[in-house]
């Protein structure tokens, strides 16, 4: 329901704004004034679309508000590398909103958190016919087995309606499952069992999500 969510997407990470701030005041403090306007600008953007009601966006305007936050976070994260790719002809297209940028930031936060060297990310989403073929991926630290087993459950757990339990991983897996839970739980709301959501990894070397989804009718 439009209710639910909405509740889910205000569950995104709220520690956005004061890292953006931090930012901000650093470049502020080096001199770097038009620095700070731009990222203050690229921060009223993200705003002004988090405010919007809608429930879908168009691929087009999930991958401005991904590359707004990207700009911000370059601040951030030196050597960061990025890719954003879409074809023309689903630019336009209706997706559900706030998929594409919580992706990106649940890769860099938790694949870069101790990365060495150049940092990568990228999103690709390809016309697949009758359907739309979404993939983020990032060269970052992977994932643990247990959490992507728990991943899995949580895929499940979803389905069959069953609130998320505790355990014993650590503080910053068990961040990475929530907010991977709550970006499959938005794609389940919309589009129920038609949505396909696999994740691939490898630790040390990086991890893959792809998500195919059917294209909106109308």
């Amino acid at each position: 329901s439009a209710i639910r969510f909405e509740m889910l997407c205000q569950q995104i990470n709220p520690h956005f704004l004061y890292n953006t701030l931090d930012i901000i005041n650093g470049l502020i403090l080096n001199g770097q004034k038009d620095e700070a306007v731009r990222v203050c600008e690229m921060l009223g953007l993200m705003f002004r679309y988090n405010l919007n009601g809608e429930e879908d966006s168009t691929l087009e305007q999930e991958i401005d508000h991904t590359k707004q936050y990207l700009e911000i976070i370059q601040y951030k994260i030196q050597g960061l590398n990025t890719d954003l790719v879409c074809d023309e002809s689903i630019r336009k297209l209706k997706i559900a909103r706030f998929v594409l940028q919580p992706l990106v930031e649940n890769s860099i936060k938790h694949g870069f958190a101790q990365k060495r060297g150049e940092c990568l990310v990228s999103v690709c989403a390809q016309d697949e016919g009758d359907r739309i073929s979404i993939c983020v991926m990032d060269n970052g630290a992977g994932m643990l087995p247990q959490t992507v087993d728990e991943l899995e459950n949580m895929k499940w757990a979803v389905q069959k309606g069953i609130p998320p339990e505790r355990n014993q991983t650590t503080a910053g897996e068990r961040r990475r499952r929530i907010g991977l839970r709550n970006i499959y739980e938005r794609l389940f709301v919309k589009y129920g069992r038609s949505l396909e959501f696999r994740i691939e990894t490898r630790q040390g070397f990086g991890t893959r999500i792809m998500i195919d989804i059917p294209k909106e009718r109308g």
